[in-house]
């Protein structure tokens, strides 16, 4: 099939190419479809949207871009392509925008902007949470997505109508092959507003794409790259590297700078694939379970709130991450395995972080021939949060010579004049010893000759056998350190930091911990989840 009789009705291709694997994408039954609710209007045109509702509803919503070559119409609706999120339990927004000719992008990202309000407003009746919505499309519609991502954000707050006093951001993006920077487009100085590569899309750009002066402009504008900020919502693009229409390098370039920035970001790529494959139907299960960690955390998730403090009046804890430790493999989406490299007295090694396949994590520590081997995993770069209340179930080893620990950690412990504001080592939980002592701690100001530090110890027999919750409420003004659900320590110590940071389990091996070489190892750190809570209106 060629690429552009593809393009010219996208999702119909996207189709055909499936079509012979159909079978094995089915169509669940158990979904409720409302058509042709009218989200806004312009120019004597209703804009429209059809909601697709599980009957399992998870409580939040995905809003689908109806959207190829930045054309869009209610016969390109096809619930295949959004399937997945409706198995999740995700109510599903499939959006028709206005389509090129007639609008150009500017005008068409407003409608996506009207349609996001439109749902927040109505969000109640839609039985969503109005601050989990995703955002997923494919080519033009990954486009909308990501320029969602980085440029959703509040109503006007003096508008007539109250849809558009409403915010059009989202809480992640999920998206294929989106185009981001249409002055770049596949090297750098490349213009493709209209011309060259995508001269063929001529009228999604409108008339000033008729001079290079207004081709300029547009593309700064139209161009997500150039609105990329820390505020960018976490983002997954999936795009083959073989890509004739978008190249590959548009993922790659959104991709850099929005880590750059700090946002959780992945690109997964496709080999020899170009705009759009068979087995694309497949990877959409990958764009619902990046939903899972970013939009809707508790899907499939069994309550266990026993170990969270009473909530302020007026306020309720609500899941905003976790991990259950569930599959064969540690997800990616989530943590980053640590190694290999020397860490104190041993090693970090990342074969000795995996999980049981029993809903497990084990940081495992080994002999390795003439070195001692640990495990360890962050979410550096994946979940970086400020405030909350964080708690692992753990089990912790039996032998000497090495100490688990569940802690938090930032770039800007390392910094000198803020006491620990902008950055503090929270170590939640520390346990070298081998008899129910456990200790929390707090670091600031490197660790060099201004380090400053805090601590308290206590003895709890029963830590040495089964399961334990330890768990961390940090507050703009305290740290409060729970055992089981009970509070052990409290402290301000360092002014208390006020800045993102990423969770850390690990295992180490040193002398704190004892004399290694006494130990039967293998050894293991068993973890069965961790879960992080924020406070939220009731």
């Amino acid at each position: 099939m060629k690429v552009m009789s593809l393009l010219r009705t996208p999702f119909r291709g996207l189709l055909a190419l499936i079509a012979g694997s159909l079978a094995v994408a089915a169509v669940s039954a158990d979904v409720t479809r409302t058509e042709d609710v009218i989200y806004g209007r312009k120019h004597g045109l209703a804009l429209t949207m059809d909601v697709f509702a599980p009957d399992q509803a998870n409580g939040c919503g995905v809003v689908f871009m109806v959207s190829g070559g930045f054309h869009s119409s209610k016969a390109m609706i096809n619930q295949v392509f959004f399937q997945a999120f409706l198995d999740r339990g995700y109510t599903v927004f499939a959006i028709v925008h206005g389509e090129q000719p007639k609008y150009a992008i500017p005008e068409i990202v407003q409608d996506i902007h009207r349609a996001i309000r439109f749902i927040r407003y109505h969000a109640a009746d839609y039985g969503v949470d109005p601050t989990r919505l995703g955002i997923a499309g494919a080519s033009s519609g990954g486009h909308l997505s990501v320029t969602i991502g980085t440029q959703g954000g509040p109503g006007d707050p003096n508008a007539k109508d109250p849809v558009d006093r409403e915010s059009s951001a989202v809480a992640a993006v999920a998206c294929f092959f989106p185009p981001t920077d249409f002055l770049n487009y596949g090297e750098p100085g490349e213009d493709a507003v209209g011309v060259g590569r995508l001269s063929g899309f001529r009228g999604a750009f409108g008339p000033e794409a008729e001079t290079a002066e207004g081709r300029q402009r547009l593309g700064r504008e139209i161009s997500p790259v150039n609105f990329i900020t820390e505020h960018t919502a976490p983002t997954l693009i999936i795009h083959g590297d073989a890509d004739k229409l978008v190249p590959i390098q548009q993922a790659e370039l959104f991709i850099s700078r929005a880590k750059a920035a700090g946002v959780p970001v992945k690109l997964i790529v496709r080999e020899g694939k170009d705009h759009g494959w068979p087995e694309i139907f497949v990877d959409l299960k990958l764009l619902a379970d990046w939903f899972d960690v970013y939009v809707c955390p508790e899907t499939g998730l069994e309550p266990a709130t026993g170990f969270l403090p009473p909530a302020p009046a007026g306020q309720k804890w609500r899941l905003t991450w976790h991990d259950e430790f569930n599959g064969a493999l540690v997800n990616d989406l989530k943590w980053n395995r640590l190694g290999d490299w020397k860490r104190r007295d041993g090693f970090w090694i990342q074969e000795d972080a995996y999980l049981d396949g029993q809903g497990k994590l084990v940081l495992r520590t080994r002999k390795d021939g003439d070195r001692f081997t640990c495990g360890a995993v962050n979410t550096s770069g994946k979940f970086d949060h400020a405030f909350g209340f964080y708690v692992a179930r753990c089990r912790m080893p039996a032998e000497p010579g090495h100490w688990p620990a569940f802690w938090m950690m930032s770039g800007g412990v390392g910094k000198v004049g803020d006491d620990g504001r902008d950055g503090t080592e929270i170590d939640i939980m520390e346990l070298p010893w081998r008899d129910g002592k456990v200790t929390m701690n707090l670091h600031w100001d490197g660790y060099g000759e201004h380090h400053k530090s805090a601590g308290h110890r206590l003895t709890i027999p029963e830590l040495t056998d089964g399961f334990h919750d330890y768990a961390l409420w940090w507050s703009p003004t305290e740290y409060v350190f729970y055992v089981d659900g009970k509070e052990v320590w409290r402290s301000d110590a360092g002014g208390v930091s006020q800045v993102k940071e990423y969770l850390k389990l690990t295992e180490e091996i040193g002398t704190w911990g004892g004399d290694i070489t006494q130990a039967t190892l293998p050894d293991e750190f068993l973890v069965e989840y961790v879960r992080v809570y924020d406070l939220v209106p009731e």
